[in-house]
C-alpha cells in the first residue's frame, strides 16, 4: 500500500470507476450510473482531488498491480453524518 503519484491518475481513475462500478450497478440503473460516473470518474476530477491537500488516496498493488485503493479526507462530516 503507497500513495500514488500525480502521474499515475489514469491507473487509479480507471481502478476506482471498475471497482465503483461493480460495488453499485446492480443497484442502480444503468441511467444513474452513467450520469455520476461521467462526473465522478474521469480523469480531469481525479487529478483535482489529487491535488487537494485534504485528501490522500492509497493505492494497493498485488504483485505490482493495482487492485484496490482508498479516499481519505480531511474535512466536516457532512451534514447526513450524526456522529464522529
Amino acid at each position: 500500500i503507497r500513495q500514488p503519484e500525480l502521474a499515475e491518475v489514469e491507473t487509479l481513475t480507471a481502478l476506482a470507476a471498475r471497482t465503483f462500478y461493480d460495488a453499485f450497478a446492480a443497484t442502480n440503473t444503468p441511467e444513474n450510473m452513467d450520469v455520476y460516473m461521467s462526473v465522478a470518474f474521469t480523469v480531469e476530477q481525479f487529478a483535482a482531488e489529487m491535488r487537494d491537500p485534504l485528501s490522500t488516496f492509497l493505492l494497493a498493488e498485488l504483485a505490482g498491480a493495482p487492485v484496490g485503493y482508498a479516499k481519505l479526507v480531511r474535512s466536516a462530516p457532512p451534514l447526513c453524518v450524526p456522529a464522529p
